[in-house]
């Protein structure tokens, strides 16, 4: 109340009290419908402002029953307010944590607001965009799993708790998206750490175990922490102290040397500097393989891809001016970045798959 008291007083002024470290519930208005968004934020006093800060993106599960963000459990916790707080001022890091159009899981409307929650954050303060996290418990684990492989190059680090996953499905035929499972090659740059309590009998343990082994025969880095007891046995508190410790000091894989996008929109088939531009066949995934080989030439693989993008301005540093590109083994002329032919800053280079075999540059 003193703070909205102060802005009320001093309008002009009073914007530097919603830039002070401290608790918020902050709201904006969603760029899709025009409807009041809220977000709890978690600003950490003992980092001067104006500097980046690292930040934690809580992920909400489905809460029964539901309700409004301003009367449900996060905001009425009080308890979590205090603890998370605590935790921010330890570790130094800001902790957001979204309402997200409530129980919306997996719809892309919610995805929509957890960016639009990130890019508000920044309106007010600098956020270290090499040190952004997730962390989700149950149907929130799910759903930042699938957000994150959505959007790879946001994160350095996840944590998940006895996440709700089904990775039996994709090896069986029975996949039924929304899921991350047949996603899990997007996340090859961000570890994971997961844990799971061995005598859970709502979401089994040996769901988390298999996505790990997945992931794990994928070259992933991912961290499974099995806990003795029931459905509940792991604490919060216990999840809290593991997940801190797992993410602090991780930092973003930007500029990766190799990587993959798998889609089934051309929304989501963005990641560092690869882009899907068209998809042949909709009702089946489309995946992109990009390795850099040596520092002249890339090597693309596509399956169900009829186009894509390399975005330029945001390769590997250490690749030369003049690079060659193959794609499905086929070679397409040099593509020229050289800064001398006075090019936009945002230079993209367009290149098709094998069937038409050409490039175009802008």
């Amino acid at each position: 109340m003193s703070n909205l008291e102060a802005v009320l007083a001093d309008p002009q002024g009073g914007q530097n009290v919603l830039k002070s470290p401290g608790y918020r519930i902050r709201v904006f208005r969603s760029e899709i419908d025009g409807q009041p968004q809220y977000y709890s934020l978690i600003v950490p006093g003992r980092i001067k402002l104006g500097n980046k800060l690292p930040l934690m993106l809580m992920v909400p599960g489905s809460f029964i029953p539901a309700r409004p963000f301003l009367e449900g459990r996060i905001v009425a916790s009080v308890k979590d307010v205090y603890k998370y707080r605590a935790l921010a001022e330890e570790y130094g890091y800001m902790v957001a944590v979204p309402c997200a159009r409530g129980n919306a899981a997996g719809y892309d409307m919610r995805e929509n607001e957890l960016l639009s929650v990130i890019a508000d954050i920044e309106r007010y303060y600098k956020i270290d965009r090499d040190k952004i996290c997730g962390v989700g418990a149950c149907d929130g684990g799910r759903q930042l799993l699938l957000f994150a492989a959505h959007h790879p190059s946001l994160f350095a680090a996840l944590a998940t708790l006895r996440p709700l996953l089904d990775p039996s499905g994709i090896e069986s035929g029975a996949f039924n998206p929304p899921d991350p499972v047949e996603l899990i090659d997007n996340l090859s740059h961000v570890p994971q750490f997961i844990m799971h309590s061995i005598g859970d009998a709502v979401h089994p343990a040996s769901n988390s175990i298999e996505f790990a082994r997945l992931c794990k025969s994928k070259g992933l880095d991912v961290t499974l922490q099995l806990t003795k007891g029931g459905t509940r046995s792991v604490q919060t508190e216990d999840m809290e102290e593991a997940w801190w410790t797992f993410v602090t000091g991780k930092k973003r894989i930007a500029l990766p040397q190799e990587m993959t996008i798998s889609a089934r929109q051309i929304r989501y088939g963005q990641a560092y500097w690869a882009k899907i531009t068209g998809i042949a066949d909709m009702t089946r995934l489309a995946t992109l393989q990009a390795t850099v080989d040596g520092t002249s030439h890339i090597s693309i693989h596509t399956e169900n891809i009829r186009s894509y993008e390399l975005l330029l301005d945001r390769m590997p540093k250490d690749l030369k001016r003049n690079i060659t590109i193959s794609t499905n083994g086929t070679g397409h002329k040099p593509a020229n970045y050289s800064a001398s032919e006075n090019l936009f800053p945002g230079l993209t280079a367009r290149h098709f798959t094998q069937e038409s075999n050409q490039i175009c540059r802008y």
